[in-house]
């Protein structure tokens, strides 16, 4: 007996082992280009669905394709809902991987015709090349993965006498509440659902349960996956945290249905395929896991929208909203880190710009001041963006990457003047008080509508008609300045009021200048895909 348990517990082990080094493999493979397909193909809910369905198959870990979804969200490249429908279509994925065990693991049982596989997974694996050091470890993990299946065929099946039908609880309505706690609690301590449908589905084929018993088992086991993404969201930031939440309700609405959906999937496969029940439980068993979580899946997406604002409520987010793209998990890879920090500028330069929109058209100083006090801690989120900046590893061997970090930096040198002079109050209350200095504030306020109607993603034309109504208000200003020295010799202007105007004129043309960089800066990070 203690020689089959052995087995078993190799087996499982083995199993394990494969199904991480061929997760890795494949991942590696994947790499950026199916990363890059995946932030694009996400335009709608059903769209990031067929979209984490496709990868989950490809790289054969749900885990996978949910961390990455999670890191496009931090990196501003998806919204919330899009990466719900990203980790919905992950759990249609990962029920692939049942019919891939069931079929070639115990029906052809490949076993012995894989090891020469691990052979040559092994010596791939040590090449320096990182595709083949992938592809290495994906078959290396491929041919694991069987071995591990037979030794576990062969210690269930040395286990008949102690492990049968009667040592689970019986197949009733309080029998299968027991049976889903304990496919949940072997998921939690294996953390891995893809060995709970392996044992599964080998004591199906090993006759040591029955087709009910493991439906109720398979629903704790899918169940226990969202426990495992709520432990490793523990912590962490509010798009993790959302992410996890979001699995447990989800994944608990979907084990609901699928257990009051048993009797009837039970009736109907006895109409609609007499005998597969007794003679081909495995893949009665992976038939129910594709059915409930499509059926979910299809049911839930029409409402994503509503759903993702119900774990919003229900997990507020409490720190800087211009803070939450800065990911520090993303500093690791360059290409995702610097996208965040300039889609973080993005959303800040347009905070900043439509307060300086308000305060042109305002030239109420108590106005003025209450939205001063208002108004977002901008200069925070400029510290933490240039912080963030600086901790990214980014050389001049990089060219692309690097004109487009150069580009950050001077951006944040622009907005952090620009946040100085929109705290200049004694300047701005002056900038009606002619007709001329009313002029020149509407040349202003016609560029910042430029750059707020384009969303900061200037065309060739904008650029231009940006830089003509600097040079128009530069040509201005000085007219004005000249205008009033003459007011000022005429004694028809009081000098004080000739001083505060002068001032008034220097801040437009040098709030015109940081605007005509920020344009400048914004187009060139926007101008090339990293």
């Amino acid at each position: 007996m203690w020689e089959q348990i052995a087995q078993v517990a190799g087996g499982l082990g083995l199993f394990l082992v494969g199904m991480n080094v061929m997760t890795q493999g494949l991942s590696a493979l994947a790499d950026d280009q199916l990363r890059k397909w995946l932030a694009k193909a996400t335009r709608s809910p059903w769209m990031g669905a067929f979209t984490g369905t496709v990868v989950t198959i490809l790289v054969q870990s749900s885990s996978a394709t949910t961390v990455a979804a999670v890191g496009f969200v931090e990196a501003g490249l998806l919204t919330f809902p899009q990466s719900l429908g990203i980790i919905f279509g992950a759990n249609i994925g990962t029920t692939v991987k049942g019919w891939f065990i069931a079929w070639l693991g115990l029906k052809l049982q490949l076993s012995d015709v894989v090891m020469p596989l691990v052979f040559l997974g092994a010596l791939l694996r040590l090449m320096r090349h990182k595709r083949l050091s992938g592809l290495g470890s994906a078959l290396a993990g491929f041919g694991m993965l069987f071995m591990g299946l037979a030794l576990l065929q062969t210690g269930m099946a040395g286990l008949q006498s102690i492990l049968n039908p009667q040592t689970f609880p019986p197949d009733t309505l309080l029998g299968r509440f027991f049976l889903v706690l304990i496919g949940l609690a072997f998921t939690v301590v294996t953390q891995s659902s893809s060995a709970g449908v392996a044992i599964l589905l080998t004591a199906l084929n090993t006759q040591s349960i029955h087709l009910g018993q493991a439906l109720a088992m398979l629903i704790g086991m899918d169940l226990g996956t969202s426990v495992t993404a709520l432990l490793a969201s523990i912590g962490g930031r509010v798009g993790s945290r959302r992410t996890g939440f979001a699995h447990v309700v989800y994944n608990g609405m979907s084990s609901v249905c699928a257990y009051l959906l048993i009797p009837l999937y039970l009736i109907a496969l006895d109409h609609l395929s007499p005998g597969l029940g007794q003679q081909e439980p495995e893949f009665a068993l992976v038939g129910f896991h594709s059915l409930f979580n499509t059926l979910t899946v299809f049911a839930i997406l029409p409402f994503t929208s509503q759903f993702a604002a119900l774990i919003e409520r229900l997990i507020p987010d409490h720190g800087h909203p211009l803070l939450q793209k800065l990911e520090p998990s993303l500093l690791a890879t360059p290409k995702l880190a610097l996208p965040a920090a300039v889609e973080m500028l993005k959303q800040l330069s347009t905070s900043l710009l439509q307060d300086l929109q308000s305060k042109l058209a305002s030239p109420d100083v108590t106005s003025l001041r209450r939205k001063h006090d208002e108004s977002p801690q901008y200069a925070e989120a400029l510290d933490a963006g240039l912080e963030y900046l600086q901790r990214m590893e980014i050389t001049p061997e990089q060219p692309l990457l690097f004109r487009k970090y150069s580009a950050a930096l001077l951006l944040i040198d622009h907005l952090r003047r620009l946040e100085r002079r929109l705290q200049q109050s004694s300047r701005i209350e002056h900038l009606h008080d002619d007709s001329r200095l009313n002029a020149l504030t509407g040349n202003l306020s016609e560029s910042v509508d430029l750059l707020l109607n384009s969303a900061l993603v200037l065309s060739t034309e904008d650029l231009s008609a940006l830089q003509i109504h600097y040079q128009q208000l530069r040509q201005d200003a000085k007219q004005h300045r000249q205008f009033v020295l003459e007011q000022v010799s005429r004694r028809e202007l009081k000098t004080t009021t000739a001083v505060n105007r002068m001032d008034s004129v220097r801040w437009l043309r040098r709030i015109s200048h940081h605007a005509l960089e920020i344009g400048q800066l914004m187009q060139r990070l926007s101008s090339e895909e990293l």
